[in-house]
């Protein structure tokens, strides 16, 4: 069985917003690294709003700083790595480097979710 990672989050313009949603393009078989790596967008997203937060007294240096040793940080030299992106762990152990499209001016994460691939669960006669 195969298992996904729903996004659902909040997105827009200067115009309007929307609650949508999306699945990370890669998924898992083992069900504990599915698991593990929802604690990783936790904690990056975590990241993300300390960094964008306007009562916090911290630079983003020292937030990277804090966070430089964790699995998911990707720390290349480029902030804006650092910032929007993040390292999740495929099922043979090797990184797969993402950007987090829930992170933005206009997007905001509403939650994430792991979710059976049930694809091959239905069949439809059209």
């Amino acid at each position: 069985m195969e298992y996904k990672i729903k996004i659902d989050y909040t997105t827009g313009n200067s115009f309007h917003t929307e609650n949508t949603f999306d699945y990370l393009e890669i998924e898992w078989e083992d069900l504990n690294k599915a698991k593990e790596n929802l604690v990783r967008i936790k904690e990056h997203y975590q990241q993300y709003r300390d960094i964008n937060s306007y009562s916090l007294k911290k630079s983003k240096e020292e937030i990277f700083e804090e966070n430089k040793d964790k699995a998911w940080f990707v720390d290349d030299g480029d902030e804006y790595h650092g910032e929007y992106c993040l390292k999740l762990e495929t099922d043979n152990g090797n990184d797969y480097q993402l950007r987090a499209f829930w992170c933005g001016y206009f997007e905001s994460l509403r939650s994430a979710e792991i979710e059976i691939d049930k694809s091959d669960l239905k069949i439809e006669f059209y």
